[in-house]
Formats: structure tokens, C-alpha cells, sequence
């Protein structure tokens, strides 16, 4: 895109964002995920997008989901993958460590608005992006003609998204509303979806991860490191 995008998303800003939660510099940035700095610049300027190889290097890079990377605070999916796999590391812990965690969170919560619209994906994919859209059209019974009238797009493009070419950041994101999996999954086969043996441990880290801000989850995480350390 040659012009600044005018989507609902704006994967700029949530890498710039995102960037500096990790207290890296943009030269640093570039040096360290091996990506050319002017791309990333033009990343976080919004003046291009992502192509699916760098949006997946990214996301693996700052350990978040691909849906938060697309969709920063509007996506109901898990979002911080360096939070809630340390939660599932303290899973395995004594009782107190849990609960010295637990009520850190709790306390957090306390401050924000509780939000409940929170999403897992239940559908076994694979790595394959092209497989997956044919095999969730399929278990949909819809055609081609149908999924391409609900992305507004020509039949033929949903046979190339089914073959070989990718679709742009605005069709993940209708892909992924309509077959409702995460555009994580979709893309990766990686599945977000977490369970813990301590249920209400659990329930309170995946609510922290969708309610508290990144400053939030940095404490959290810089306290289960700890607690994880003295276990």
C-alpha cells in the first residue's frame, strides 16, 4: 500500500507499541528479528503491511499472538504468550507460589473493567494456511462462491487462498471471524487455547492477560520469574 492504511486495525502502531514494552529501540529491533530497519519503519509507519512470514517472525520474536499483533487491544483471543506460558510453568508449583501470583493479579483486576468476551480456539489446524482455509470451508459445507461473497472478494480468489496465494491482513481478519479461529491458528496451526490443572489459577491469568495493560503484564511476569526461581 502506497498511502497510509485506513483499517479498523493498524498493525503499526500495535509493533511500535509493542517495541517499546520491550525496551528495544528500532535499530535494535531490525538487528535483532533480522529484518531490514526501513521495512520495519515503514511497518510502524503504516505504510505497508506485514507480509504472513514477517507478521508470524514478529510475533514469534516479542512472544505475543498474531492476533494481538493485527489487533492490539481488539482481539478477544490470548495475547501475551510469554505471560500465560509462565502461568503454565507456575501451574506445576506449591499452592502459595500460585496464590502469592493469584492475589498480584486479583489486585490488578481490581483496577481495570472486567471484560468476559474472552475466545480459545477448539479446532485442530495445521501449519499449512491454504489447508486450513479449504478444510474449515469444508466443515462449513460452504463453496467458494459463498466464502468469497461474505469477503466481498471474486470466487477465484478463495481457489488461489486454497492453493498458493495469501490473503491480505483484512481477509485474516474476516477468515478468522467467520470460521471463528484465531488468525494465530489459522496461519501457524498453533492452537490458543490454554488449560491449567489449577482451574481458578488459570481462569485468573487468562483474565489478566485479556484485562491488564502490557505494564501489568510485565510485573506479573517479572513475578512469576521469581516465584518460579525460589519453587
Amino acid at each position: 500500500m502506497s498511502s497510509k492504511n485506513k483499517n479498523i486495525f493498524s498493525v503499526g502502531s500495535n509493533l511500535k507499541i509493542l517495541r517499546h514494552y520491550k525496551g528495544l529501540t528500532l535499530g535494535q529491533f531490525a538487528s535483532q528479528i533480522n529484518i531490514n530497519y526501513e521495512t520495519l519503519k515503514s511497518y510502524e509507519s503504516n505504510y505497508i503491511n506485514p507480509s504472513l512470514l514477517n507478521l508470524i517472525k514478529i510475533a514469534d520474536f516479542l512472544n505475543i499472538s498474531i492476533d494481538f499483533l493485527i489487533l492490539g487491544e481488539l482481539t478477544a483471543f490470548p495475547r501475551n504468550l510469554e505471560l500465560i506460558t509462565l502461568a503454565k510453568e507456575a501451574d506445576s508449583i506449591n499452592q502459595s507460589g500460585r496464590d502469592h501470583i493469584s492475589l498480584s493479579a486479583v489486585a490488578f483486576l481490581q483496577t481495570r473493567d472486567s471484560i468476559t468476551d474472552i475466545k480459545y480456539d477448539n479446532i485442530e489446524l495445521t501449519g499449512d494456511i491454504h489447508r486450513n482455509i479449504k478444510f474449515l470451508r469444508g466443515l462449513r459445507d460452504i463453496t467458494q462462491k459463498q466464502l468469497s461473497e461474505f469477503l466481498e472478494g471474486a470466487p477465484y480468489q478463495i481457489s488461489f487462498y486454497e492453493k498458493s496465494s495469501i490473503p491480505p491482513i483484512d481477509r485474516l481478519i474476516k477468515l478468522s471471524r467467520f470460521f471463528n479461529v484465531s488468525i494465530h491458528s489459522l496461519t501457524t496451526g498453533k492452537m490458543l487455547n490454554f488449560e491449567f490443572k489449577d482451574r481458578k489459577f488459570g481462569d485468573v491469568i487468562l483474565k489478566a492477560d485479556r484485562c491488564l495493560t502490557l505494564e501489568q503484564h510485565k510485573i506479573l511476569i517479572t513475578l512469576m520469574e521469581a516465584v518460579l526461581k525460589n519453587s
